[in-house]
């Protein structure tokens, strides 16, 4: 069979660009851009997107939006991304760029399991409850679209990963992955929450063990020789 694409006929228009873009907090703060070059406001406002994701990709896990008493957006860096820091985008600067383009917010709120960042879970839990509490309920930011870890599956990879026993390696995430959900939708029950996979069959078993309390499910489906497909 052939597929005909015909680019002149219109099936479908939307009020707001579906897709998104990624914002990244160590770079895109308007103090690292050139002299005389547009802001990162008046850039988004040029490409128009619906979402921006915020702080970034994989480097999320490695972000805390502050720390306690968790009273202001003082953005916390640990791993080898501590090395990369100059002028941070913070969660209020975030927020701040969208009023001004209209996108929605899209946040990520760190997650890893085998201690890569040094971050303790209890840590990132404490941090995803507080997160919401500050952008919903002290400065009502009004975030909806939220992701617990990015890429979780690197974590399998890791040396320090021991399965529980004998768990697939997503359904161990799964566990924490709800009770940090659980404890975000406490502070704020209208949000909506994913977390992310990275094929059909991994997608299924977080979704499965995840109790119900996960509203989507983010896939990363990239291609190519560096991914290595495990067993769930």
């Amino acid at each position: 069979s052939k597929i005909v694409v015909d680019t002149k006929k219109v099936i479908k228009t939307f009020e707001k660009n579906p897709l998104g873009v990624n914002f990244n907090y160590l770079r895109d703060d308007d103090a690292n851009r050139p002299s005389g070059s547009r802001s990162l406001a008046e850039a988004m406002n040029e490409v128009k997107p619906g979402f921006v994701r915020y702080p970034g990709g994989e480097m999320s896990d490695f972000y805390l939006f502050s720390k306690s008493p968790w009273a202001k957006s003082d953005p916390q860096v640990f791993g080898w991304y501590e090395t990369q820091i100059k002028d941070l985008l913070d969660f209020d600067e975030y927020m701040e760029c969208l009023g001004k383009t209209g996108a929605k917010p899209f946040v990520v709120v760190p997650f890893d399991l085998v201690g890569r960042s040094g971050i303790s879970k209890e840590t990132y839990l404490e941090n995803a409850v507080e997160l919401v509490r500050y952008a919903n309920v002290k400065n009502g930011y009004g975030v909806k679209h939220w992701e617990i870890g990015n890429e979780n599956w690197h974590q399998h990879t890791s040396k320090v990963y021991a399965p529980q026993n004998g768990d697939p390696f997503f359904k161990h995430i799964a566990k924490s992955v709800m009770e940090i959900a659980l404890a975000m939708k406490e502070i704020d029950p209208t949000i909506k929450i994913g977390s992310s996979a990275n094929n059909k069959n991994t997608a299924g078993t977080l979704a499965y063990n995840a109790g119900g309390i996960l509203d989507f499910i983010t896939i990363s489906n990239y291609i190519g020789p560096r991914l290595q497909s495990f067993e769930e």
